[in-house]
């Protein structure tokens, strides 16, 4: 048996495992990915004030690295570079669903620079409008947010200290493609 000890917690649990109960009578449609999408968004805006132990560098290769192969499937082209490295205390599902809320925004060519530097994260993105809930995002890791306005480019800046504790085991990019309701799924919508 699963606890949960707040009302909160039991309750996006429930609604999760009924939308996805859902999806596997029904099929997979928009809406039920939607809502998959919502519950996700509303865990992670939740537990804002939670930070973990994340190698941040080795979730954004498994993270980009499996949007990049989803992306690659519907013809849009990402490029994804990483800099830096070390384990860092952030909110990791915050963290997750600004990843792939930009990775989903993506027009095609698009490119993410992700460069961890020693107490900031400075994201770089080209070609990739500024998705409708980056600020609720920045604003939960604590992040600012500076937009260039001729090219669109956006320039994310978030607060990450240094830890020397243990961070939790990060799966591979085949395990996010492989489920059906992994959060890669969810959010490019492609199942």
């Amino acid at each position: 048996m699963i606890f949960f000890p707040n009302n909160s917690e039991r309750y996006m649990a429930a609604l999760r495992l009924f939308i996805q109960k859902s999806v596997l009578r029904r099929g997979i449609d928009p809406a039920a990915l939607r809502q998959l999408r919502t519950v996700y968004l509303a865990e992670a805006l939740f537990t804002q004030a939670d930070k973990n132990p994340v190698d941040v560098i080795r979730l954004a290769d498994v993270l980009l690295g499996a949007s990049v192969l989803t992306l690659l499937g519907r013809g849009i082209r990402l490029s994804v570079s990483l800099s830096g490295g070390g384990v860092r205390l952030v909110n990791r599902k915050c963290l997750t669903a600004l990843l792939l809320s930009l990775a989903a925004a993506a027009q095609n060519p698009a490119r993410i620079r992700l460069d961890a530097q020693k107490n900031r994260l400075l994201i770089q993105t080209d070609g990739i409008p500024e998705p409708d809930v980056l600020q609720r995002l920045l604003s939960a890791l604590g992040g600012t947010l500076l937009k260039e306005r001729i090219s669109g480019k956006l320039l994310l800046s978030l607060p990450a200290h240094e830890t020397d504790q243990v961070c939790d085991p990060i799966e591979n990019e085949w395990v996010y493609l492989a489920d059906r309701f992994s959060a890669v799924h969810v959010f490019l919508g492609m199942n």
